[in-house]
């Protein structure tokens, strides 16, 4: 028995309450109720002596008829007494089973408002993501799709720049023609796909001439000759007046 239990038990037998035990010495129902189960009442040794670590506690004998009415008096006290002290052990003990019940369930509450916090964190964190991604792959269709401009503006430019006034070969003329509807086509293609225009614009325009010229210079000749090539005054004119900044 530590000293602490001793002064409970002490106390206990005095009929101080649980209230009463818990502001004197500063300690838990269950402390108290721990020390009352293990210690109180304490029952009789064997030889009938104190030990330095037992309480001796002798039950009352029942009363007879013979006693007078004092000792009746003291021992309905006494009983009276009892009963009141195990009647405030229970409501103690029930009263801490109800606080560690409403601070478990408030503790579960905060775990579950958390978690759902989290949840809703990460769906949002996705959701972001996701949006920036997009952003991101649309950004860089646009960029492909601008090269993909550029390269076929760049491909017309050097068409163009190659249709010069001069003595060109069968072959030549040919590989010029070539490359000229492969451009063309291409074009064609690009503007379907971005949904633009292609026909009727300065680049349509300037293709399908060159195309027409060579094809009909190309349609006198045998394979083994070459003949003067000479493009119109309009097809320079309009050349010109192209940027090749767009088509």
């Amino acid at each position: 028995m530590t000293e602490i239990d001793a002064r409970i038990i002490d106390l206990l037998n005095k009929g101080w309450s649980y209230s009463q035990i818990q502001e004197e010495l500063q300690v838990s129902s269950k402390t108290i109720a721990a020390a009352r189960k293990a210690y109180f009442p304490v029952v009789e040794s064997n030889n009938g002596e104190l030990s330095s670590d037992t309480f001796q506690f002798l039950p009352q004998p029942p009363p007879n008829l013979n006693e007078n009415p004092l000792k009746q008096n003291q021992f309905k006290t006494t009983n009276q007494k009892i009963k009141k002290m195990s009647t405030e052990n229970e409501y103690y003990e029930d009263d801490d089973e109800s606080t560690s019940k409403l601070e478990l369930e408030k503790y579960r509450l905060k775990l579950a408002h958390e978690l759902e916090m989290e949840k809703i964190q990460i769906a949002r964190e996705d959701k972001e993501r996701e949006h920036y991604l997009r952003e991101q792959e649309i950004e860089k269709e646009k960029r492909k799709g601008e090269e993909e401009k550029r390269s076929l503006l760049f491909r017309i430019k050097k068409v163009i720049d190659s249709c010069e006034d001069a003595e060109y070969s069968y072959e030549d003329a040919e590989n010029l023609l070539e490359e000229a509807r492969k451009v063309f086509y291409e074009s064609e293609k690009y503007c379907f796909i971005i949904q633009i225009t292609f026909q009727g614009s300065v680049s349509h325009t300037l293709l399908s001439k060159i195309i027409s010229t060579l094809t009909d210079f190309l349609d006198g000749m045998d394979e083994d000759e070459s003949g003067e090539l000479e493009f119109d005054s309009a097809f320079r004119r309009q050349v010109s007046r192209f940027d090749f900044l767009s088509f």
